[in-house]
């Protein structure tokens, strides 16, 4: 890989419209590279890897230590004040709501409503 990655400066510094110092620089890191060794350049990708992995692991501890600690509590508080005001106004059975919830209709007796919809 740094072969190819040498050679490939080479030629980018052999171009004829590339400026005299650029063409310098470029042919001092193509010779630097060439004197690296793979094991070298492999272990260095691996220890920025394993810093950025290390970094992000400790990011998701802290982001999943906040989370349960503060927001669980507030959803909570929301979801049992909620489902106490649902438990407390639905003691009426189904029938019950049927027959007395909705007076805008011409009647809520369910045997009616479905002789009205077959008519219709």
């Amino acid at each position: 890989m740094p072969a190819v990655l040498v050679a490939t400066l080479h030629q980018i510094a052999a171009i004829d419209k590339i400026p005299k110092e650029a063409a310098q620089a470029i042919r001092a890191v193509a010779y630097l590279l060439d004197k690296m060794d793979e094991g070298a350049i492999a272990s260095t990708a691996r220890e920025a890897v394993n810093d950025q992995l290390l970094y992000m692991n400790d990011e998701l501890k802290n982001l999943t230590a906040h989370t349960s600690q503060s927001d669980t509590k507030k959803h909570m508080a929301v979801i049992s004040a909620s489902t106490k005001g649902l438990t407390t106004s639905s003691n009426a059975s189904y029938r019950d709501i049927l027959l007395g919830g909705n007076t805008t209709a011409p009647s809520m007796d369910p045997r009616l409503l479905a002789r009205e919809g077959i008519k219709a």
